[in-house]
């Protein structure tokens, strides 16, 4: 099975730092009336957040809810202490929306740090797509040098679909199967011709042992 550092359970713990999920301080509260909150807001407005010396680090675009509250709704980007845009995406209510993209610094997340990501050299990109908060869809990752190196399939914030590995020359190293969010179908590890070199079969999160 996909090592735990690699494979995270359902929504990947790492997918508030790769997809880039704004951070908890601009992260708005549930509405008290979510029914409510689905209206066109009547007026927005941009707030802005910097860092210590006062460049911009994150501007994002909120309206008020009745307790006066901020809901994030609308474009939200994060810059880099330089300036540079390393991540931006859409809100809608609170939540995330639509196709967000993230630069990340291999210091940024362990996903990195350890296991078969780490081989390659970053920055590196992560884009994504959610709807009503969900991530759906092909979650990939690049490295540094825009080569893609991990392509991870989604629905409805779990793993659905092919997950695949690449090597540096964009070779599969690795592929496993998902359905609704548990390991299902076949793990295949690839040689470095690209042959399959050992394959497990997996049903409903099991590994099924050939007796």
């Amino acid at each position: 099975q996909v090592p735990a550092a690699q494979q995270p359970a359902g929504v990947p713990a790492q997918v508030g730092q790769l997809p880039a999920n704004p951070p908890a301080a601009a992260n708005p509260a549930t509405p008290a009336n979510p029914a409510a909150a689905q209206a066109a807001p009547a007026k927005v407005e941009i707030v802005r957040e910097t860092y210590p010396d006062g460049q911009l680090k994150i501007e994002r675009t909120v309206y008020r809810d009745a307790a006066g509250g901020l809901i994030n709704h609308g474009l939200w980007t994060m810059y880099a202490p330089n300036g540079a845009k390393i991540g931006f995406g859409n809100m809608s209510h609170g939540k995330r929306t639509g196709h967000w993209v993230r630069t990340i610094a291999q210091y940024e997340s362990p996903l990195f740090q350890d296991g078969p990501l780490s081989q390659h050299q970053g920055p590196y990109t992560s884009e994504a797509d959610f709807t009503d908060g969900e991530i759906n869809g092909i979650w990939t990752i690049k490295s540094g040098n825009g080569t893609l190196i991990a392509a991870w399939g989604f629905g409805n914030g779990k793993q659905n679909g092919d997950w695949f590995w690449y090597s540096g020359g964009g070779r599969p190293e690795f592929r496993a199967q998902y359905v609704a969010g548990k390991q299902h179908g076949l793990a295949e590890y690839f040689d470095g011709n690209g042959r399959v070199a050992e394959s497990k079969n997996f049903i409903d999160g099991r590994e099924l042992v050939r007796q």
